[in-house]
Formats: structure tokens, C-alpha cells, sequence
């Protein structure tokens, strides 16, 4: 009896316990803003404090985990990192492990109690932490998402002068991040639409899309590029790409799915002339 129990039984109970653990897992996924923090939140250095003081703002971050195991971390000062996360159900906690060398290894605790969850990050170091709470994602697949890893790499600065193709690569990879974080709202169905981690020279309104004045840009933005040049060269590919823009059909009504639809018009043009 015993042996048929464990011949008929054993492997039910653990497909049981995989489900269990996998959907555990798939409910851990998500952005996680930052909403409590008794330290700097990442390595902010002279360039990016400055920025901070000059808006008068406080440092924000959004660490989101992908289904795929991929995750970033993005602030509003352009800090950004990329890797890969696990979870260990014994320690209850998650390893984020970074792309990059210059990138810490990160260990946060979660709180699987209750959606929406926590998680918390702490410095042995400084015995200071930094909490995150959970806002689940709908979007349809990982690769549509705004801050998949995909969809941010015009925030990784070079470390050379790039030539006018690889500003407008640069530059169109930006505008179609834009494109997701609208489209990511139009999939939730979310009244308000944020870019504070996506701040750049594209003036969003309601039902239209325009320029914001260099003086005006965000230093965040201007700091992608080598220097100052080519953040400039960027600039002006995006007002004559808006110059030479057309835009087929009406307005929708909907101010976000119109904005969407003229960005990705836009984005079309500049890889044309690319």
C-alpha cells in the first residue's frame, strides 16, 4: 500500500508543489516603486545630485521583475542596471544579479502575505534599507513593456563620440520607449500616464506631440549621450523628424492613443531617414 502511494501519488504531490511555487513566482512579477528609503536609494554622484537640487526633487526609482527572470532598476536621475532575479523560497527573499561589473549584487527580502507586495533592500554596510511596493503589469508580453531591458538601452552612456547614425539609433530607441510607456497606459487602461523616468525633449500634450527648448531638457537626458555635442546632434534630429512627420487620419478622441499613434509616426520617420 505504502509503495503504491508513493509510485501513484508522489509525483501528483509534486506537480502540486511546482504549481504552487511557480504561480508564487509569477505573482512576484511586477514594477516596485520606491516608497520608504533612509539612505541614497543608488550611487548618485556629483552630475546627478546636482540635477536633483537644481528641480528641487527627491531621488525616485522603480525596480521591475520580468517573467522571463530579466529585471531593471531605473530612477529619475537616469540611473539604470540590468540582470537577472531569483527567488528562494527557503530564504524568502530575491537575488538580483547584475549585467554589469560596475552593478552590485542586490538581496532583497519580500513580503508574500498580501498583494500589493513589499520588498526591501538593505546595506549591511550602513544598516540602511529601501522599500518598494508592488504594482502588477498587464501588458501582453515582456518585450512591450517600457522598462524591459530591450526597450532601455539608449539610457547606457558611451564611452566614445558616436557617429550620426549610431545618435539617431540612440535617439529612435528613446522614442520608442515613449511609444511603450503610452501604449503600457492604453493596455491598463490608466488615466494618468507617467514620465518621470522617461523626462527628454518630446513635449507630450493632449492630442499632440512637440519640441521642448535645450536649455529646457532634462540634464538627465542630455547625459545618455557622450557629451554635450551629440546630445545636441539628437535634438536636432528629433525637430526635423517631427518637421517632416505626416500623420494619417483624425483624431481618435483619446488623447493618449493619439499621442501614441503621431510618436510611433515619428519613430518611422527618423528610421527611414536613418
Amino acid at each position: 500500500m505504502n509503495f503504491r502511494f508513493r509510485e501513484y501519488c508522489l509525483p501528483f504531490l509534486i506537480l502540486i508543489i511546482c504549481a504552487f511555487g511557480c504561480a508564487k513566482q509569477k505573482n512576484i512579477v511586477g514594477s516596485y516603486n520606491l516608497v520608504q528609503s533612509t539612505a541614497a536609494v543608488s550611487k548618485v554622484d556629483e552630475f546627478e545630485q546636482s540635477i536633483l537640487d537644481a528641480d528641487n526633487e527627491q531621488i525616485e526609482e522603480v525596480i521591475t521583475l520580468f517573467e522571463d527572470k530579466k529585471y531593471t532598476i531605473i530612477n529619475n536621475v537616469n540611473g539604470y542596471s540590468q540582470g537577472n532575479w531569483i527567488y528562494t523560497e527557503r530564504l524568502k527573499n530575491i537575488v538580483l544579479s547584475p549585467d554589469f561589473l560596475d552593478d552590485e549584487k542586490k538581496v532583497a527580502t519580500i513580503d508574500l502575505i498580501k498583494q500589493p507586495y513589499f520588498i526591501t533592500i538593505q546595506d549591511d554596510n550602513s544598516n540602511q534599507k529601501s522599500t518598494y511596493s508592488q504594482s502588477p503589469y498587464k501588458d501582453s508580453t515582456v518585450e512591450s513593456h517600457p522598462f524591459y531591458s530591450s526597450n532601455n538601452q539608449w539610457r547606457l552612456k558611451p564611452k566614445q563620440a558616436e557617429t550620426d547614425e549610431q545618435i539617431k539609433d540612440r535617439l529612435a530607441m528613446y522614442l520608442k520607449h515613449l511609444a511603450l510607456v503610452l501604449k503600457s497606459s492604453i493596455i491598463n487602461k490608466s488615466d494618468v500616464v507617467s514620465f518621470k523616468y522617461s523626462m527628454g525633449p518630446v513635449a507630450i500634450y493632449s492630442g499632440g506631440i512637440g519640441v521642448i527648448p535645450f536649455d529646457n531638457v532634462k540634464p538627465s537626458w542630455v547625459n545618455i549621450f557622450f557629451d554635450e555635442t551629440d546630445a545636441r546632434k539628437a535634438y536636432f534630429f528629433y525637430k526635423t523628424a517631427i518637421e517632416e512627420s505626416s500623420i494619417s487620419g483624425g483624431s481618435t478622441g483619446e488623447w493618449v492613443a493619439d499621442d501614441y499613434r503621431i510618436l510611433l509616426a515619428i519613430y518611422g520617420t527618423l528610421k527611414k531617414k536613418g
